[in-house]
C-alpha cells in the first residue's frame, strides 16, 4: 500500500510538471494547477481494507485547466 501511495503522489507531481511544460511557452490567459495536498500518509494500513483519500485539485488560472489522463506511479 505504501508503494501505491508513493506512486499516487509521483502521478500527481508528474501532472503537474507535465502541464507546466505544455503551457508555459503560450501567451495569453494561462491555467494554473493548485494541487493543496500532494502527499497523504494514511498510516497504517491492512491488505484487505479499503482506503479512500481525495486529492484536491483546483484551477487559479484565467484559462480552462484540462487534464487530460492521470495515472499512478
Amino acid at each position: 500500500m505504501q508503494r501505491l501511495l508513493g506512486g499516487l503522489t509521483l502521478a500527481c507531481v508528474a501532472v503537474v510538471l507535465l502541464f507546466a511544460v505544455a503551457v508555459s511557452g503560450q501567451e495569453g490567459p494561462q491555467p494554473l494547477c493548485v494541487i493543496e495536498e500532494i502527499r497523504h500518509d494514511m498510516g497504517e494500513v491492512f491488505e484487505l481494507d479499503k482506503y479512500v483519500h481525495v486529492f484536491k485539485v483546483r484551477n487559479s488560472g484565467d484559462a480552462e485547466l484540462q487534464i487530460i489522463s492521470v495515472k499512478p506511479g
